[in-house]
C-alpha cells in the first residue's frame, strides 16, 4: 500500500550512533509456510523465547507497525531470534 511507504536515508555514521544507544535492527525477511515464502522485503517474523502449548510467539512488523505476540505453530519458517535480553 503506497500510503504506508516512508524511506528513510541514514548515513552509516547515523547508524553507528542509533546502534551504540541499542537499537536493534532487523530485515523484513518474511517467512516460510510449507513451500512457500511470502512478505519478503514487506514483513519481518521473529521467534521470541515464550512458548506455551506447542505454541511459540512470535513478532512481526511490517511498514505500518508492529505486532508484537502473536502464537505461532512451531513448524512454521520464522527467523530466528538474534538479540537477547537485557539484565
Amino acid at each position: 500500500n503506497e500510503s504506508y511507504a516512508k524511506v528513510n536515508k541514514y548515513s552509516l555514521e547515523d547508524w553507528r550512533k542509533m546502534e551504540a544507544h541499542g537499537a536493534v535492527f532487523l530485515p523484513a525477511s518474511g517467512l516460510r509456510k510449507g513451500t512457500q515464502v511470502k512478505d519478503v522485503g514487506d514483513g519481518g517474523y521473529y521467534w521470541t523465547s515464550t512458548v506455551s502449548n506447542k505454541k511459540a510467539h512470535i513478532a512481526f512488523f511490517y511498514s505500518y507497525g508492529l505486532e508484537p505476540y502473536y502464537e505461532a505453530a512451531c513448524g512454521t519458517g520464522y527467523s530466528v531470534r538474534l538479540v537477547q535480553d537485557v539484565k
